[in-house]
Parts: C-alpha cells; structure tokens; sequence
C-alpha cells in the first residue's frame, strides 16, 4: 500500500512540475506576441525614430578617420626620449596648441594629424638574451609586477630601451595627408637633447673609423718593412742578426688585427647609412579607412533613440503593471 502511495505522490509531483513548466512557456508566449503587438501598433513611430536618428547622422557624422602605420627605427639609444616626445606631441595635439601647429605647419582649425601612437616592436628571444634573464627569473618578475600577461611586460616603459623598432600608428583627418607625418620625424629628431646626442654618437663613430683606417695604414707600413727587411737580410749576411730580430715581430697577429679592424670599419659605415637621424622610418607607410561600427553616427543614433523610446515605454508598462498590482491587493 505504502509503494502505492509512493508513485501516486511521485506522479502527482511530475504532474506540478509539468504544468508549471507550462505555465512558464504560456507566459513567455504571452510576452513575446505582446512584444510583436507592440512594434505592430507602434511602426510608425520606431519609423520616424530611425528616419529621424539617420538625417541627424548624417549631418553630425563628418568624415571617416585615416590610420597610417610605419615602424622606424631609433638610434643613438635615445629609445626613452622617442617616446616622451611622441607623447609631448601628442598633448600638443590634444590641447590644439595654435602656436605649436602654426609651427610645424599643421592647420590650427582642422589638423591633419590627429593622434599619435607608439609600441615596441617586442623582440622577446633577443631581450632575454642580452638581459640574461631565464624563464624562471621572467616569472618571478611578472609575479612581483603583478602583470597578468608576459607581453604587456614585455612592451612597457621598463623595457623601452631594449628595442630598436617600434611601430607607429598616426590617425589621419584625410587619406592624402601622410605626408604631414613627415613633421612627426621633424619635431621628434629636433629635441635638443636628442640633437646633441645625435651629433655626439656621429661624431665618435666617425673617429672610430679614422682611427681604424689610421692603423691599418700603420699595420700595412710595419708589414711592408718586415718583408722588405726579409729581402735585405737574404742578400746581406752581415744583416742575419737585425733578420733575426724580425723574427721576433708576430706577423701573424698582425695580419689577424688587420682583418679584424677591416671588420670593424665596414660595420661601423653600414651602421652610418641609417644613422642620419637618431629616429628614421624602415618601411613605407600603410594606411587604411578607420570607420568602426559605432563611429557611424547614421547607425548610432537611430539605435540610441530606439533604444531610448523603448526603456521608456517599459517603464510605462511598468508602472501599470505594479499600480493594478497594488489596486488588486487593496480590493
């Protein structure tokens, strides 16, 4: 009798949950042809909602942005002076410093630059290894700086200084105006400070190759003497002994310093021929149409103002709902 009891309760239960259930999908039904009788009903005004959000689009829109990218190289290890630059700049910018643009030949009503960003070129194998930090040590540092990724790390100002290239994006108000970013490179490589370094490093690169190229004359002029003594000693044997004091002279390091310091020098031009500068571009410049989504005002507004309609009238629906709620319970 008691399993009886058992199933027919157990029965009983199955049957409440299933028609709670029911009631659940009978009224999500009710909400949703209530919802579709709403925008039946109201068509016209969700229409001169979205006609009116459009027209008004369209006039505040303006026009689309630019982003031009290049990536430059900076030398002279004037990596930390590059990017307060970049930043001076960019305030110059932001505040439209009249006398700034006017300056540089930017228009002061609608500048042709717009923003400036920078971000290193994060090479991670050859920053590990002239750091000489292990993966063990790169971890106990992410832990104290208490950053989540290793690149973030990797690419903030602690690091600056150990990379050469860095990528710059420049927001244009017009596809035609990369040539302005020209008067980036200008005002970035006219920092007095970056000037003197820049003049300072050419100076002493360039007397390094004099002096290399004043001691393989010296080391040519020793080896041309010791083989000419050579010929002197083999005619004259009453001049063995000063040959054998040649002897003496290691020819063979000689010839080893001489190769090297040749090394040296052609390294030393190379570097010269992009040292122009102590911040030059080493690509050419990519640009492209920057028009997110919601940047298009004509399809911004006419949602905000749908939006808004709509929060508004279930606000209203609302209020009625819980005003025949109170009314009902005080019958």
């Amino acid at each position: 009798m008691s399993i009886e009891n058992n199933v027919s309760r157990e029965e009983a239960d199955l049957s409440e949950i299933l028609d709670s259930f029911k009631r659940i999908i009978n009224k999500f039904l009710g909400l949703c042809l209530a919802a579709i009788m709403f925008f039946v009903k109201l068509w016209w005004v969700f229409l001169i909602l979205i006609i009116i959000g459009v027209g008004f689009g369209v006039l505040m829109q303006g026009g689309p942005d630019y982003k031009a990218e290049l990536i430059v190289k900076s030398n002279y290890e004037t990596q930390p002076y590059l990017y307060n630059a970049v930043t001076q700049f960019n305030n110059k910018l932001k505040d439209k410093d009249s006398i700034f643009l006017m300056g540089f030949g930017i228009n002061t009503e609608k500048p042709e630059l717009k923003k400036v960003e920078i971000k290193p070129i994060v090479n991670l194998v050859g920053l590990l290894d002239e750091s000489k930090i292990d993966s063990r040590n790169l971890e106990i540092i992410v832990k104290e700086l208490e950053i989540d990724d290793d690149t973030n790390l990797m690419s903030s100002e602690l690091f600056y200084s150990s990379y050469l290239y860095h990528r710059i994006t420049v927001t244009l108000r017009d596809e035609n105006d990369t040539d302005k970013i020209k008067l980036l490179f200008d005002y970035i490589n006219q920092q007095p400070y970056i000037l003197a370094l820049r003049n300072e490093t050419l100076k002493n690169q360039k007397d390094h190759i004099q002096q290399n190229d004043r001691a393989i004359v010296q080391i040519d002029s020793v080896i041309a003497s010791y083989y000419k003594n050579i010929n002197i000693a083999a005619n004259n044997s009453s001049n063995l002994s000063y040959f054998n004091n040649q002897n003496n002279l290691n020819i063979e390091g000689l010839f080893a310093r001489k190769i090297t310091l040749i090394e040296e020098t052609e390294i030393l031009k190379n570097e010269l021929i992009g040292m122009d500068e102590a911040v030059v571009a080493v690509s050419t410049i990519q640009s492209s149409k920057d028009q997110p989504f919601f940047k298009n005002k004509y399809i911004l507004y006419p949602i905000i103002l749908v939006g808004l309609f709509i929060f508004i009238m279930f606000l209203k629906f609302l209020f009625i709902a819980l005003k025949a709620s109170v009314e009902k319970n005080k019958v």
